[in-house]
Order: structure tokens, then C-alpha cells, then sequence
């Protein structure tokens, strides 16, 4: 397994090829906002299955694929090597046409059966070199498949079972491991705030005043908040109350104006339980104890007026010795501890708003979009994941 000839994350509409051959990819009918998906190990594509593919052109010759599968039925068009040789997924069944599979392993293990609605690590090991003079995905050259894949790989050499399950293991954890951010036991908020501003996953629903929106940096709506009376307001639930015992995170893009009303300008407030807002030109965490109200920051002048900002803040506040991790535009920055927390953590039924306090107190000056929330501590690898959703609008 020494020759990778070709490797790609599928993250963009015209997706580059990672291994430096220059293989680039031509997205044919993919829409970012639409197509452009946590697959489970970082942002994959979709297809859907009429007329979108991803062509790569002449790759040179193969002898193995590895690639992470989503069918959305049992028979969906795959891979096209060339003309008249494709693999495709045929009544559950992984099927080559034109050319001969010595091993074909699903999920680390031999075997040929791949289910419909879930993702699955693939590797074809071919019986002899093929010329791909036409490689191409979700296609056989005339039909199109309704699949997301991700993370393919294709090598000259063969690929055995234990380079298969270490591909693998490799692909699911050593890397953008994002498949709790997309697991209904995690994730308990996504308010996209682009026009909408329902969960469409848990229905949760934003209640908007004052909202409005414009044109945000990459090619969607973003909520505008006035410094004044503007907010959203998401009414309580379990999984919000409590967020941050035992470990949650909370993130959001944002770009402000200014400093917002009295120089803290909310992104969130959870009344009288957490608070995630910009002091002048920082990130500030406060959270309620039932003796000190601990709060944190991030360094000054790490955020500045009018730049764009994917912040995540993640928290357990479960012991008065934890201290929360603040990312930035997916990298950690210090934190520094303001005031110690004294007591237990403070939990409360009230509104979870957004932009604001519920009280329209504290309005944010600037743009909110993306608000996520998560009943788990993000790792750095599942910030970066979300960081490059958001840079997408996702």
C-alpha cells in the first residue's frame, strides 16, 4: 500500500486532490448549501441521485478503492473507472461491472452486503490493474446514484484486510471525527438563524423580534441584531437546561459591530444560568453557582468589529475546578479564569435567547447564524468539523 494515487475529502463542490497529484475534482450539479454534508467523519457529499457527480478525470491505473458510504436505497450507482466498468450497489449487494474484485471488504471485514441508510468503509481490491481514464463518483457514465460518500482513496497497490481496517480506524478516528455532532443523543439545538430560525431535527423553534437578515460571507442569510431590542428566543427544554452539567458545548458564527449594549453584547443567554457574550473585544463564558458566579475569557482583542468569527465554547461545570475551552475560528485560544465559581452549578426553567437577554437588556450588534448546542464536550477534531460547516453556511 505504498502508492496512494489519488485521495480526496469530498468537502467542497470541486473537491482537491490531497495526495498532490493534482487529480482535482469537478463537482457536475452540486450545490453547496444543499449537497455539502457531515457525512459522520467530517463533510461529505451528497448526491442526488439525477444528474450530480464529481469527475476527476485520468487518474492512472488502480488496483484498490477505499471509500465511506451512505446509499439511500439498496441499488445506487458508485464508482465509474472507465467506460463500461463501474462498482454500484445492486439489491444490497456491492456489484463491478467490467472488471473483477479479488477482495471487497465492508466495514473492515470481508464481504459484499451494503445496507441502505447507513455508513459504511469500503474497499474494493481489484484482481488486476485498471487504467481509470474516467474516474468518476456517484455515476456509471449514463445513471447517477443517491448516495453520500466520503474520504475516497484510491491506490495502486493491493489492500489487505488489516491495511482495510486500519484505513478505516484511521479515517473514523484519527481524523474529523464528527459523528456525534450529528447524533440526536448530542446534538440538541441547531438553529440555522438564514431565514429560518426552526431546528428541523428536534423542532425546536426560535421566536424572532426585531430579527432581520442580510447577506452573510458565505452565500447565506445571516440574522441581524440591532444592539437594541432584537432576539430569538428558544422556549426552555431539558436538554438545554443543564447544558453544561456534566459537559456541553455551544457555538455560533458571529459578526459584531461593535460591542453591543453596555459592552456585552449577548450571542446567548440561558436567563440567570449561562451566559456566552462579548465583553468590549473578547469572549466571555458566565456561568451561575449557587454561591460565586464563576465567568472566563478569551484573550483580549480576539475578536475584532467587522471581522467574521465561528466561536465554540465548551463547559462542564459539574466541579468549580473545571475551566471551559474556547475555540476561535477552530483553533483553541487561552483562556483566562476572571472569577472563580463557589458552590453547585445553577440550572434554571427559564428561555434560552439568542442575540440578546430575555429582557432585550444586552442585544448583540451584529450578525448570529449557526447556533448549535451539543450535550457533550466537543473534541478539537469535532470543532474543526464544525468550523468547516459554518464555513460553508452549514
Amino acid at each position: 500500500m505504498d502508492k496512494v494515487v489519488f485521495k480526496s475529502d469530498l468537502s467542497e463542490v470541486n473537491p482537491q486532490d490531497l495526495s498532490g497529484n493534482g487529480h482535482n475534482g469537478t463537482g457536475t450539479g452540486i450545490v453547496a448549501a444543499d449537497d455539502l454534508v457531515l457525512s459522520g467523519i467530517g463533510i461529505g457529499t451528497r448526491y442526488n441521485g439525477i444528474d450530480e457527480k464529481t469527475s476527476f478525470g485520468d487518474i492512472g491505473l488502480i488496483r484498490a478503492i477505499s471509500l465511506w458510504v451512505n446509499p439511500d436505497t439498496d441499488t445506487e450507482e458508485l464508482v465509474l473507472i472507465d467506460t463500461g466498468k463501474d462498482i454500484m450497489v445492486s439489491g444490497g449487494t456491492v456489484t463491478y461491472t467490467g472488471i473483477t474484485a479479488s477482495a471487497t471488504y465492508i466495514d473492515g471485514e470481508p464481504g459484499t452486503t451494503l445496507a441502505a441508510g447507513t455508513l459504511q468503509h469500503l474497499v474494493c481490491v481489484l484482481d488486476a490493474d485498471v487504467d481509470a481514464n474516467t474516474f468518476q463518483l456517484a455515476t456509471d457514465g449514463t445513471n447517477f446514484g443517491s448516495v453520500l460518500l466520503d474520504e475516497p482513496i484510491v491506490f495502486s497497490d493491493v489492500i489487505t484486510q488489516i491495511q482495510a481496517i486500519d484505513i478505516m480506524n484511521r479515517q473514523r478516528h484519527g481524523r474529523l471525527d464528527g459523528w456525534r455532532l450529528t447524533d440526536p443523543k448530542f446534538k440538541v439545538l441547531d438553529i440555522p438563524l438564514n431565514n429560518n430560525t426552526v431546528d428541523s431535527v428536534t423542532g425546536l423553534t426560535a421566536t424572532p423580534t426585531a430579527l432581520t437578515y442580510t447577506e452573510g460571507a458565505y452565500g447565506k442569510s445571516v440574522g441581524v441584531f440591532d444592539g437594541a431590542d432584537t432576539k430569538a428566543d428558544v422556549a426552555n427544554n431539558s436538554n438545554l437546561q443543564g447544558l453544561f452539567n456534566g459537559g456541553g458545548t455551544i457555538s455560533a458564527l458571529i459578526k459584531a459591530n461593535g460591542a453591543g449594549e453596555i459592552n456585552q453584547g449577548n450571542v446567548i443567554n440561558k436567563y440567570n444560568e449561562y451566559i456566552i457574550y462579548l465583553s468590549v473585544n473578547k469572549i466571555r463564558l458566565y456561568k451561575y453557582f449557587s454561591g460565586t458566579n464563576g465567568y472566563w475569557d478569551s484573550p483580549n482583542s480576539s475578536i475584532s468589529y467587522g471581522g467574521l468569527y465561528h466561536v465554540v465554547v465548551t463547559y462542564d461545570s459539574s466541579s468549580v475546578t473545571n475551566d471551559p475551552v474556547i475555540y476561535i475560528n477552530g483553533e483553541r485560544v487561552n483562556v483566562i479564569e476572571s472569577a472563580t465559581p463557589v458552590g453547585t452549578s445553577t440550572t434554571v426553567a427559564d428561555v434560552f435567547t439568542i442575540g440578546n437577554r430575555k429582557d432585550s437588556a444586552l442585544s448583540f450588534d451584529g450578525q448570529i447564524s449557526l447556533v448549535k448546542a451539543h450535550k457533550m464536550i466537543a473534541t478539537w477534531d469535532e470543532v474543526k468539523v464544525l468550523h468547516r460547516m459554518a464555513k460553508k453556511g452549514l
